[in-house]
């Protein structure tokens, strides 16, 4: 119980720094425009607000799980499909505040992405691998 109140608290303080920097942030764009040839300012806007939602939520990933760039959703599906039923509530909750299998693609898109990073670093281990036998043969 104790810590989940201070996952609460920490939680509660982590909104109340970023509400004034979100508002400042919005208030800032509008006031000041945006530079010649850039989005219009409600497409910055919205582009913002989902990276800050997006941030928050690996915040709260990181305050309830201990773990860093995974949102609550993925971890909450994560968790719910190894039988943990605190998870599997969360999943219902979140679920019904953002649509249906929001959880589910949540976790589908985190996965898709690792994914993507490993094939990536091993297109880069591989170059690397070609470019030291290269550099082998030449100085044969």
């Amino acid at each position: 119980m104790r810590e989940f109140l201070l996952m609460l608290v920490a939680a509660v303080l982590l909104l109340l720094l970023a509400v004034p920097v979100v508002v400042g942030r919005c208030v800032w764009l509008m006031v000041a425009g945006q530079p010649r040839g850039a989005a219009p300012t409600g497409e910055l806007l919205r582009g913002y607000f989902m990276q800050v939602a997006i941030g928050l939520d690996q915040a709260g990933g990181s305050m309830l799980y201990g773990t860093e760039d995974y949102t609550v959703s993925t971890w909450s599906w994560e968790l719910a499909n190894q039988g943990n039923r605190a998870a599997s509530w969360l999943v219902v909750v979140i679920d019904s505040l953002f649509g249906t299998g929001h959880c589910l693609r949540s976790w589908q898109n985190e996965i898709s992405y690792a994914q993507q990073e490993k094939e990536e670093l091993r297109q880069l281990l591989e170059k690397h691998r070609r470019l030291e036998e290269q550099h082998a043969h030449a100085t044969d």
